[in-house]
Parts: C-alpha cells; sequence; structure tokens
C-alpha cells in the first residue's frame, strides 16, 4: 500500500490558472522539486538550491504535493506490469466495541477462505464494494474515505436492517501511476482480479448471491467496477450478474467513445442494475474528467452534468487550492454521500439538459421523479436532470 511521507513545511497559497497546461506544469514542477524527498531531506540534499522571485520554492511546493496526494506518485516506465497480487481487499464493519473508531478493519484475501472466517464479515449482509480512481488510495479522503464512513455511519445507528459488508479495494500500487495512461492499462487486470474476489465470495459460500454486491467506483474505479461486473458475469456464464454497480463520475479520458469495447468499460450490462452520477462530463481538454456518454439503466445529471456551480465556492471552504481542478469531478461523490446518510436528491427524467432547463419535461408527473443516489428504484430506466444548488 502507498504511504504518504510526512512534510513539516509550512504552507503557501498557490495561484492555479484553470487552464490545464499550467496545471501540468505545475505538476511536473513539484514532481522535480519534491521526487524522493521530504522537507527534511531536501534541506539537506539541497541547501544551495536557489531562490526564484523571492521564493523558497522547496518548502512551497512539498506541501502542494502532499495535498495533492502524489507523495508516492513516482514516474514509472509506460506499461511495465505489475503483480495483480498486490491489489487489496480491506473489510470493514460497524463495530463499536472493537476500536475507537467505532469499526472494524480486517485484510481478506482471494481464494483464502481463513482470512474471511477469521474476520468480521457477515454473510447476509449486503456487500458494498468500493474502488477509487487513479492517483488515489483507500486512505484518500476523497475517495472511498466519505463513503466507507458514511455506510458505518448508517450501519452503527442501530438499524440492523442497514448493516452492510464494507470492502475497499486498494489497487493504489497501480492507479497511483504518475501517466495517467499506465494505470488505465492496469484497469482490466484489476477489474479481473475484483471479480475474480467477488466469485471466490460465492463459491466459498459467504455470500448467497450475486444480488447481495453492490459496486461502487469513482472515475476510472467506475471503469473497473464495469470490468468486475462483466468477468463475474463470463464466469457463470451470464446466469447471474452482480446485484448493483453504482459509477461515480465514470472516468473520460480513454474511455469516451463508443468504440471502446464493452468488456473494458461500464455498461449497463454489467449488472442487473447501473447506475451514473455525471458531474464533469465532458472534453479533457477544457478539464472536464468524466465520459459524457450514458453508460447505466440510470444516468443523473445533476446541473447539466458538466460543472457544479459550489466549486466556485470551494477555494477556501472545501477544496484546497491544488484540488479546485476536480471539484466538480469529486461533487459526484459528495452526492452519493449525502445519499447514504438520507439526503434526497430527485431527477426528473428527460432526453436532455435544455429541455429541462427550459420547462418543457413534465416534472410535476411523480413517475418521472427518480431519487438519485443510495436509494433509488433499480426499475428506473432513461436519463434525469437536477439541479443541486
Amino acid at each position: 500500500m502507498a504511504t504518504t511521507k510526512g512534510y513539516r513545511c509550512k504552507p503557501v497559497t498557490v495561484i492555479i490558472v484553470r487552464a490545464p497546461g499550467f496545471l501540468v506544469v505545475f505538476l511536473v514542477l513539484a514532481l522535480i522539486f519534491t521526487h524522493n524527498f521530504s522537507c527534511i531531506h531536501c534541506q539537506r540534499f539541497l541547501p544551495d538550491l536557489p531562490n526564484i522571485f523571492g521564493l523558497d520554492l522547496v518548502s512551497r511546493v512539498s506541501p502542494a504535493i502532499e495535498e495533492l496526494e502524489l507523495d508516492s506518485m513516482l514516474p514509472a516506465l509506460p506499461f511495465y506490469d505489475k503483480d495483480v497480487n498486490n491489489v487489496g481487499f480491506y473489510l470493514y464493519t460497524a463495530d463499536s466495541d472493537s476500536s475507537e473508531a467505532g469499526y472494524s478493519e480486517d485484510y481478506l484475501a482471494v481464494n483464502d477462505p481463513a482470512s474471511v472466517k477469521r474476520s468480521s464479515f457477515k454473510s447476509n449482509n449486503q456487500v458494498k464494494i468500493l474502488i477509487h480512481g487513479w492517483s488515489q488510495k483507500i486512505k484518500s479522503r476523497d475517495f472511498p474515505g466519505p463513503v466507507k464512513h458514511a455506510y458505518l455511519e448508517v450501519a452503527s445507528s442501530g438499524n440492523n436492517s442497514v448493516e452492510h459488508n464494507v470492502i475497499c479495494v486498494d489497487w493504489s500500487s497501480m492507479s497511483r501511476e504518475f501517466l495517467y495512461v499506465n494505470s488505465v492499462m492496469y484497469a482490466e487486470k484489476v477489474g479481473r482480479r475484483v471479480g475474480e474476489f467477488i466469485v471466490f465470495l460465492k463459491l466459498g459460500g459467504f455470500i448467497q448471491s450475486y444480488k447481495q454486491i453492490h459496486i461502487i467506483g469513482f472515475s476510472l474505479g467506475a471503469q473497473v467496477a464495469g470490468i468486475a461486473g462483466y468477468f463475474v458475469s463470463q464466469a457463470n456464464e451470464g446466469k447471474e450478474k452482480v446485484g448493483r454497480i453504482t459509477g461515480l463520475d465514470p472516468a473520460g479520458p480513454m474511455f469516451s467513445s463508443e468504440s471502446v469495447p464493452l468488456n473494458v468499460r461500464l455498461d449497463s450490462s454489467d449488472a442487473e442494475f447501473v447506475d451514473v452520477i455525471h458531474t464533469n462530463m465532458g472534453l479533457f481538454l477544457r478539464g472536464e474528467f468524466g465520459t459524457p456518454l450514458p453508460t447505466g439503466h440510470a444516468d443523473f445529471y445533476p446541473n447539466g452534468g458538466h460543472r457544479q456551480p459550489s466549486c466556485d465556492l470551494a477555494i477556501i471552504r472545501q477544496y484546497s487550492l491544488p484540488r479546485k481542478s476536480g471539484c466538480h469531478h469529486m461533487k459526484s461523490i459528495d452526492y452519493f454521500t449525502d445519499s447514504i446518510l438520507g439526503v434526497h436528491y430527485y431527477g426528473c427524467k428527460c432526453p436532455e439538459w435544455n429541455r429541462f432547463r427550459n420547462g418543457l419535461c413534465d416534472c410535476q408527473v411523480d413517475e418521472n421523479m427518480v431519487l438519485m443516489g443510495e436509494n433509488i428504484d433499480h426499475e428506473s430506466r432513461g436519463r434525469f436532470f437536477l439541479y443541486v444548488s
């Protein structure tokens, strides 16, 4: 598992222009000045690094790298093969007696029944499998952290009907590649590994049905989720699919064309029910990271699915400056987390955003209004638009 180095440099306000090119330059410069160094090491090995315009770049760029969680994202050879056994599965269940945190953590190994038997896994409960995206790890505060904690919070409220086996997939050894394309090339391998894990749970008698499985993937993790679902379906010759896959703004770069084979991207055939929340779909060159393709049985488009108005206020209140560029993308996580905790977002069935915005969709009819997120009706079909302030 990737580890975070402890930087102890004083923070600094950095102004980032929205142009993607500037962000790339920033990241390259940041890696040059912080590659394999903590601030202490920087002072030791680079004591004479000159200040530029009076700025100590080492002590000022390092905190930004920590903020972006890029400290262990080191450049690797393109498509360098990595062992799929490095993909880890961590189980979290609500257990106020097990730790001060209020939940227990267990490591589950593929094809190792003993690891499941000695864990807190409960066979009758639903299984929530969370798959993070590019540059993330299971300890990332953006995802899967908030969703994991939301499920555990609801379970610890005392309502046994909402207890879950929450499993976080750690593929950080492959997702934290400096080059996004490297991680994309690993996506199929990781998805198959997740599929193998799900099949192992079924064949080992730890779940009664694949319908108990709900996979939630963010960004590139959503595409991995689709691959996992496809693997499970193929493994039992199409007789049974996983119960549900939720895609949180599935990654767009390298997945936005309908020519991409369905077996290597998320689509509605990968589970009994697939729902998708689009918050930053469009062109990568415009700083939009989600796929514009409708990929589920039910696709939701908060505020049109491109940009989220609340991100304009996120400079200080919610995200630090380096993370602001991904705010629109990560809003899909916020909306889904809210839905777990009881917030209701209703989408109106409508063929396109402009018709919805101009009041040309019949949103007064109850059957056209569908709850977005955790508690969605699995019979929902179509595209749904809504305003979220």
